[in-house]
């Protein structure tokens, strides 16, 4: 399979998360949360919010980031 599949800083989500949460906002990375990792999303608000990883039921792919010219394809990631 050729197709790679990556939640891209930059790009627009539209997240379920928690007890009927959802949240849509473009994704700025992830960070430290306690003990996990969040995922960080801008609403359009201009709000920073920071989900849990574990609590994400699923997140649909709105838009994807605005290509860069001389951005790099995304790579390979190992968390163990």
């Amino acid at each position: 399979m050729t197709d790679v599949y990556a939640a891209v800083p930059g790009s627009r989500f539209r997240v379920r998360h928690g007890e009927n949460g959802v949240t849509e906002g473009v994704l700025k990375g992830v960070s430290v949360l306690g003990g996990g990792t969040a995922l960080v999303f801008e609403t359009d608000e201009g709000t920073l919010r920071y989900i849990n990883s574990s609590s994400i039921e699923y997140m649909d792919l709105i838009e994807p980031p605005a290509a860069e010219e001389g951005a790099s394809e995304p790579g390979n990631a190992y968390y163990g």
